[in-house]
């Protein structure tokens, strides 16, 4: 069994000097390599651990389903890495415009899939990752769908759909904000703010919590302390570098699959319930890793 999926990007120049414009375009030279292609392998042999229940890959129809369009997510990650990739090079090699046959805002909601299942389990097997120092927390990809992040654009908006997004970027931005100024800010009432933050689609405790109730435990500590008698909210300085440390996780997996070539690219090493175990890259990964490589991207540009 053969995982495929693979990208290139051809640039091109637009005129404007003349009516109608022109548009030009010209492959890459073969030293400014920008193809992207993942090539992954599944020996015979090993078949029968990934069909194992433990791993938790096609024990069900609708996994089944799944997996036999893993070679399209993996073509889109290829895709958005590659768009990713070119838009982080320097500001001389850059592209000034980044053109997709895709619509973002279609990929964004396909790949928006939710953080925890019916059950309060979580649908993103990726959580729990450990091979960047520490483990991928729930509150880590809170914060990732949260993005992008843009104060002149006023994203996110303080709408009734995640509304904890609007009060997780201005808590990040100020440290320490007041229910009144999220209030006169967003024009909705304090106590629907924090009503909306507490029954979060049974997020609430990632998201926030009374100081007196925060536990030590770094995994069960919320995004945003609530101070009762002041009336404030303010960011847990742990996960400061929540974004930073999610955005390099998609790094790391694209590049061990587009760039290294590594069969084993699809297994990787995660915590769960305090013992480490190999699984394998579900779909809903993918979609999760193509998620973060988006947001990332439009940060970037």
């Amino acid at each position: 069994m053969v995982f495929f999926g693979a990208a290139y990007a051809i640039r091109g120049t637009l005129d404007l000097n003349f009516y109608p414009p022109t548009i030009k375009y010209e492959r890459f030279s073969a030293e400014e390599d920008v193809s992207m292609v993942a090539y992954v392998p599944i020996p015979f042999a090993e078949l029968g651990e990934i069909l194992e229940e433990n791993f938790q890959f096609v024990n069900s129809d609708e996994n089944r389903i799944d997996l036999s369009s893993i070679h399209v997510l993996l073509m889109q990650l290829a895709e958005v890495y590659l768009l990713y990739s070119l838009a982080k090079r320097s500001a001389i090699e850059s592209p000034k415009l980044l053109l997709w046959d895709h619509s973002i805002s279609g990929t964004l909601a396909s790949t928006d899939i939710g953080i925890l299942d019916i059950e309060g389990n979580p649908k993103i097997k990726l959580i729990g990752f450990h091979e960047m120092g520490r483990p991928l927390l729930i509150q880590d990809v809170i914060i990732a769908f949260s993005r992008p992040w843009n104060s002149d654009l006023k994203i996110p908006t303080p709408k009734e759909f995640r509304m904890y997004n609007f009060v997780i970027k201005e808590a990040f931005e100020k440290g320490t904000v007041t229910l009144d100024e999220l209030s006169q800010k967003s024009g909705v009432s304090k106590l629907r703010l924090l009503n909306k933050l507490k029954e979060s689609r049974r997020l609430g405790k990632y998201i926030l919590m009374k100081k007196e109730e925060i536990t030590t435990n770094y995994e069960e500590q919320p995004l945003l302390i609530f101070d009762e008698e002041a009336q404030t909210i303010t960011f847990n300085s742990r996960f400061k570098g929540s974004w930073e440390f999610v955005v390099r996780i998609f790094e790391y997996i694209c590049r061990k699959l587009f760039k290294e070539k590594d069969p084993e690219a699809l297994i990787y090493k995660r915590f769960v319930e305090g013992v480490e175990r190999e699984s394998w890259l579900t779909p809903d990964d993918l979609r999760f890793l193509i998620g973060v490589g988006l947001r990332a991207l439009i940060e970037e540009c």
